[in-house]
């Protein structure tokens, strides 16, 4: 049995603000149809990391995006925003080691370009 896009939309939808069953309903759906080559999928999965504060998870979920689609402007916009806001995130932390700071400016000049 295929789920369409359109379907798990809908069943997300009705769920409300949960995004942590999101993750799972999303992460389940990957595995089981999609084979993570579902670009529309992978966003969703993407905004509901987003939304849980997930932003390494996020990060790494759009870089399977645009993985399978290079060209989406729309992914490469989004990669550089998670960029921005978790580089923002460890530059607050009091408690960032070196090598993650540093790690946090790299990612602001490549979310920059």
């Amino acid at each position: 049995m295929l789920i369409s896009v359109h379907t798990l939309t809908v069943i997300i939808r009705r769920a409300g603000v949960h995004f942590v069953l999101f993750l799972l309903q999303y992460e389940n759906c990957m595995k089981k149809f999609f084979k993570h080559h579902n670009t529309e999928v992978l966003m969703y999965l993407a905004r509901a990391y987003y939304k849980c504060s997930k932003l390494r998870e996020c990060k790494q979920t759009l870089l399977k995006a645009r993985h399978v689609s290079p060209a989406d402007t729309v992914i490469l916009y989004n990669i550089a925003l998670v960029q921005q806001k978790l580089a923002t995130s460890i530059l607050k932390d009091e408690k960032s080691n070196l090598k993650t700071v540093l790690e946090a400016v790299e990612g602001l000049q490549l979310a920059q370009r």
